[in-house]
């Protein structure tokens, strides 16, 4: 509804230039920066898990390739020792 005076005030009857202005989320450049970001911060966490998984693997067989030679291990000595 307008008022004798004109559109009233928040409505769409005023002046829209928020898709000129270059920080509208709106707008089509500005979804596509994020949209790009998004899926490189996804694929650095993946590769920051990737990166973690292989270094848990890694330890993994390291510990249990000295469990298969007899060693013992170091965390275990401390331990062993104490207990004595």
């Amino acid at each position: 509804e307008t008022s004798p005076s004109g559109p009233a005030m928040g409505r769409h009857g005023g002046i829209n230039i928020l898709h000129q202005k270059s920080w509208h989320v709106w707008r089509l450049d500005n979804r596509l920066r994020v949209e790009r970001d998004e899926l490189e911060h996804e694929a650095e966490q993946r590769e920051q898990q990737a990166a973690a998984d292989q270094a848990a693997f890694a330890a993994k067989v390291a510990r249990l390739r000295r469990s298969a030679r007899g060693e013992e291990e170091e965390a275990a000595k401390p331990l062993a020792d104490a207990q004595a």
